[in-house]
């Protein structure tokens, strides 16, 4: 399955350079990439619900299913 960043980036919602510097906001202090970039002011979270959602089918999950805490 694609990852949450890869997909954001494919989508258009976001751009590689901001997908990194998220990343390296998680892995400096911690944190779950969708709400870094949401904290950034980048997505909202009808985007993020959306993806994650359509992260979670693509992995065969319905997206009722999905975790989106």
């Amino acid at each position: 399955a694609m990852r949450l960043g890869e997909l954001l980036v494919s989508w258009g919602l976001v751009s590689q350079i901001d997908v990194d510097a998220a990343l390296a906001h998680q892995n400096a202090r911690g944190g779950q990439l969708g709400a870094i970039l949401m904290a950034f002011g980048l997505m909202t979270v009808e985007q993020l619900r959306d993806a994650l959602r359509s992260q979670e089918s693509s992995r065969g999950a319905r997206p009722e299913q999905a975790v989106t805490g």
